[in-house]
């Protein structure tokens, strides 16, 4: 039976005010919301795949959902396998279910998309919600095999069930090796970038920032995508691939690249998938669980690529490093079929990170916190409840006197409040 997950997002960006700092202050509200779409060092991530043809196999038949006919395919030469299998999903399934996840594994690793095991007990639906559920780990745990989509075929005879991953349509127009060449090409050119950073927080906070200036969300595929008989190109936006070597992606895309950088750099990370709150549509959202020192919490590259025209290449840290309190007042975790953990460190936030919180109404300690807030021409903070009577403020040029960075180089400005998060942001000009 085939199932399909429809993947895409939605954004709004607020911009509004006008009023004098020197020569000019902007008031500026961003807020970037997207519903869309998909370990330590020792997960398996980015396996050699060496093809031994130049084309692929065929995507399966979907006009009989109920049969698979016969596939042709050329054995591919087998990728060493690592002696144990270990990933985030991967260790939640059944002693069953992993044994059809290595098949899976050994199948991929091929370039092959059929997949046959021993016959298993149960009713269609059993079956189905079985194959549902493992290859949704596999593909969630293995990021690199980027044109598979969560959907499938499948058969049973007395003996073996037999089944066909669905494959995104450009799947049949590639050569293979060549893409994973490319894109295997730019996660080695970023990890190499953020190896000798001193910390695993440093290298997850560089690769969310290069990411967010590298890669940009793209609304006109994404509306392609939403038509019948769209053109198979547009399908790489759901992609890491799509993100990392052509630069346009939606939040599927995102997370993916981010987990595949950050497991080649030996820092866990895992590909959740999920809602947001308000959404009303049945269009997912993806985003990533990190682990620092032991602790998980939340990343959404998507929701930090904020820029605009004017300032495409700004960062914004409102969803780095979340709790899960925190991450609920936005986003709908989904833990019906796999377990999450419930984030609670706070160590590695942005902003307690770089003690970057305003907790009073005082304007003392607002310039304080701006002067010590990292970022050459966009200034974060988080503020409190206490604080947000001084943030009202942020429209009056004097509230700012004394933001060393505004003065040096008499600067204007715009300022931007999302009030769900109690994050401000300026942005010089």
């Amino acid at each position: 039976m085939e199932e399909k997950k429809k993947s895409g997002c939605l954004s709004v960006f607020l911009l509004f005010g006008l009023v004098c700092f020197g020569v000019a202050l902007i008031a500026y509200y961003s807020v970037l919301r997207e519903p869309a779409a998909k370990k330590d060092t020792d997960y398996n991530v980015i396996n050699d795949i060496t093809f031994t043809t130049e084309q692929n196999t065929t995507n399966p038949d979907t006009s009989n959902p109920d049969t698979t006919g016969d596939e042709t395919t050329t054995e591919k030469e087998q990728p060493e396998q690592p002696k144990e299998l270990k990933a985030f999903y991967y260790d939640q399934l059944t002693d069953n279910e992993k044994e059809i996840y290595k098949a899976i594994h050994t199948a991929v690793g091929q370039g092959l998309t059929n997949v046959k095991v021993p016959r298993v007990d149960g009713d269609k639906d059993a079956i189905k919600d079985l194959l549902r559920r493992v290859i949704s780990a596999f593909e969630r745990d293995n990021p690199q095999y980027f044109w598979l989509r969560e959907g499938f075929q499948y058969t049973q005879n007395s003996t073996t069930l037999s089944f066909d991953i669905t494959c995104f349509d450009f799947w049949s127009t590639i050569t293979p090796q060549k893409y994973l060449t490319a894109m295997q090409e730019k996660i080695q050119q970023i990890a190499v970038e953020a190896q000798n950073l001193p910390s695993d927080y440093e290298k997850a906070l560089y690769v969310h920032d290069y990411l967010v200036t590298h890669a940009e969300y793209d609304y006109d595929g994404l509306e392609e995508t939403e038509k019948t008989n769209h053109d198979a190109k547009y399908d790489y936006i759901f992609t890491p691939y799509g993100c990392l070597v052509n630069g346009k992606t939606v939040c599927a895309g995102y997370a993916k690249a981010y987990q595949i950088i950050l497991e080649t750099l030996g820092i866990e990370c895992t590909y959740i998938v999920g809602d947001t709150v308000g959404n009303d549509t049945d269009i997912l959202h993806a985003w990533n669980l990190l682990k620092l020192d032991g602790e998980y919490y939340y990343v959404d590259v998507t929701w930090d690529d904020n820029g605009t025209e004017e300032y495409p290449n700004e960062a914004s840290h409102t969803y780095f490093c979340l709790t899960t309190k925190d991450l609920e007042i936005t986003h709908i975790v989904d833990t019906e079929t796999f377990n999450i953990p419930v984030c609670t460190a706070e160590k590695y936030n942005y902003f307690a990170y770089n003690d970057i919180i305003l907790t009073s109404n005082s304007r003392d300690s607002l310039v304080s916190i701006l002067n010590k807030a990292p970022g050459e021409k966009m200034l974060e903070f988080k503020y409190t409840d206490a604080a947000a009577s001084l943030i009202e403020k942020l429209n009056q040029a004097s509230t700012l006197q004394g933001v060393t960075r505004l003065e040096a180089k008499n600067y204007s400005y715009m300022y931007a409040t999302d009030k769900d998060n109690r994050v401000a942001v300026i942005i010089l000009e």
